[in-house]
């Protein structure tokens, strides 16, 4: 879990890849700068060191040259297209055979589905709102990693997945 006493080195959204390891290299340039923590949004509940979403706070003279409104209080209809932007993390086959709810018979398919939802990549999956009520239910291809992801809707952030997909 991110504290404020944490040093975060972040990089400008849409990068391409993400870079994972257990250590983290600090770089020089543009293209990386030091953040604090100033509030954790989700915590996952019963998951030690879950954290989907934190706030942030900019410590260099890195100044953004766009953003997205947030609007969790409009209501999406049913049927409504929406869009889901993240990293998915890694995954084996035993994973996603779990997440979809049956075994995948061959390595085929798992690299089929490795094309459609890349690990560690940039992606923006899109799909239908099928349910509206007090929480947004939709359906798109998601997996582990893609949680604190914002959902977009008419150039807005309508919400932010958090927890497991189903």
């Amino acid at each position: 879990m991110a504290t404020k006493n944490d040093q975060i080195l972040a990089q400008p959204p849409g990068r391409l890849n993400v870079e994972l390891g257990d250590k983290v290299y600090a770089t020089t340039g543009p293209e990386v700068f030091e953040c604090s923590t100033i509030a954790t949004l989700y915590k996952g509940k019963g998951i030690p060191g879950s954290v989907d979403v934190s706030v942030l706070k900019v410590k260099s003279k890195y100044r953004t040259t766009s953003w997205v409104i947030v609007d969790t209080a409009s209501r999406v209809p049913k049927g409504t297209e929406v869009d889901l932007i993240g990293y998915p993390g890694d995954y084996t086959m035993t994973y996603l055979s779990q997440l979809i709810g049956y075994p995948l018979a061959t390595d085929e398919e798992y690299n089929q589905v490795r094309k459609i939802v890349p690990a560690n990549r940039l992606l923006v999956s899109h799909g239908k709102v099928v349910e509206e009520n007090d929480r947004l239910v939709y359906k798109l291809s998601t997996t582990g990693g893609m949680s604190g992801g914002p959902v977009i809707y008419n150039n807005k952030v309508i919400g932010i997945p958090c927890g497991n997909f189903h």
